[in-house]
This record gives structure tokens, C-alpha cells and sequence, in this order.
């Protein structure tokens, strides 16, 4: 099971980029260690804002509940996967 949920929310922070172009820029890092045959890399990525909230509305209290809103799903949808 926790094979399938690391499968599932890999694709969904990838961007779903399996189905082309996203538009989404990538973020800048520096590459530490690499290992060709087991193909993977070790990464620094320098500090970034993940999500942001527009002020609109009455200003603090809406850009609060929309990323609780955010958060709130997807903490629904993940533990749906896990049970």
C-alpha cells in the first residue's frame, strides 16, 4: 500500500510531466553526488517559496483559508490512500 501512495503522489509532485510539457519551471540546484548506475542523484536546492496565497478579499484571514483549504484536501486524499 505504501508503495502505491509513493507512486501516486511522485507523479502528482512531478507535475504529471509523463504527459508533455507542464510549464512549470524547474527549480535551480546544485549537484552534490551521482550515481550512474542506480540512477539517482544527490541534490541542494537553495531556499524557494512552494506556495503562495493571493491577499485579495479581507486580506490575511482569506489567503489563510485558502491554504488551509489546500492542505485540508489533500490530507483527505492521502489518508483515503493509506486506509
Amino acid at each position: 500500500m505504501r508503495y502505491l501512495f509513493l507512486t501516486i503522489m511522485t507523479m502528482l509532485l512531478a507535475g504529471c510531466s509523463i504527459f508533455g510539457h507542464t510549464g512549470v519551471e524547474s527549480a535551480p540546484y546544485t549537484l552534490l553526488q551521482a550515481d550512474e548506475q542506480q540512477r539517482i542523484e544527490v541534490r541542494r536546492y537553495d531556499t524557494m517559496v512552494l506556495v503562495s496565497a493571493s491577499m485579495a478579499g479581507d486580506g490575511r484571514n482569506s489567503a489563510f483559508q485558502e491554504s488551509y483549504s489546500v492542505i485540508s484536501v489533500v490530507r483527505t486524499k492521502v489518508q483515503r490512500l493509506l486506509r
